[in-house]
């Protein structure tokens, strides 16, 4: 995964200027996870990876906040289909493990049409995993536990692909949410990372 990361040129050195985000000026890296989400191979590898990270927690759906989370929790709930046995030729009597839904959560609700902050086919106190793509203080992760409870979901785990050590798991873990992340990469970036390697 972080192979592929790289080779899809998805971080790179600029200087922050970013108002929803506080960027310590050691680390100006700045990652577009969505060159590797929204990537067909992306999708497979991070689907396949965090899929088998949460597939003994019982949970029943998958989501975040609107944008970021949306590809990777689609991945994981595709993945889940297929790991049930659940291709179009499979009788659903087959499934080996459960299926994973998805959902998205809204920025603002629409001011039209349901007015639902969440998008996705879930039911109240189901278990979750709150996705983001990437993790700088924590706050749109935060906002999207806050999100997911206030609608009466049961969030178990938070996950992000990259965190920037900037505070955010931290700042998570004060709601009492379990923490993981595939890539630490503050103190990588500060010491390692260039696009040279």
């Amino acid at each position: 995964f972080v192979f592929f990361f790289k080779q899809k040129t998805a971080y790179e050195i600029k200087e922050c200027d970013w108002s929803s985000d506080v960027c310590s000026s050691d680390l100006n890296y700045y990652f577009n996870c969505k060159k590797v989400t929204f990537n067909p191979e992306g999708k497979y590898l991070i689907g396949n990876i965090l899929f088998d990270m949460i597939s003994d927690l019982r949970i029943d759906a998958v989501g975040g906040m609107t944008l970021g989370a949306d590809p990777i929790a689609n991945a994981i709930s595709l993945i889940s289909y297929i790991s049930a046995g659940c291709e179009l030729k499979s009788k659903i009597e087959n499934r080996k493990s459960k299926i994973i839904k998805s959902f998205s959560i809204r920025k603002k609700p629409k001011n039209h049409g349901l007015k639902l902050p969440i998008e996705g086919d879930i039911n109240e106190n189901d278990r979750v995993v709150i996705l983001d793509d990437v993790v700088t203080t924590g706050q749109s992760t935060i906002e999207a536990i806050d999100a997911a409870r206030d609608f009466k979901l049961n969030v178990v785990k938070a996950i992000a692909l990259i965190d920037r050590e900037e505070g955010g798991r931290e700042n998570i873990e004060k709601k009492d949410v379990e923490r993981s992340e595939e890539r630490r990469v503050g103190k990588e970036c500060r010491s390692r990372w260039s696009p040279d390697h």
